[in-house]
């Protein structure tokens, strides 16, 4: 079976899908994880601009968010 992917209701529950698995991986991020990702990726901070507000060193920053992303790429 073809699955339509512009067909707007097949659109809707895939993009619910990946939402979920992106929901359940981040769920698997340590706390620092979390935060780093979310303040840059949602908050459109700079990496700079996270380690002063989290009072971390900017490579700490980098670290956090490198092993975060390829923790976030095995789920996927």
């Amino acid at each position: 079976i073809m699955v339509d992917f512009l067909d707007e209701d097949n659109a809707e529950m895939l993009a619910d899908k990946e939402l979920r698995r992106l929901y359940a991986a981040m769920s698997k991020l340590t706390e620092r994880q979390m935060e780093v990702v979310q303040l840059y990726f949602y908050k459109g901070l700079t990496q700079y601009e996270i380690a002063e507000e989290l009072g971390i060193a900017r490579p700490v920053v980098s670290k956090t968010m490198t092993a975060a992303i390829k923790k976030l790429k095995k789920s996927f």
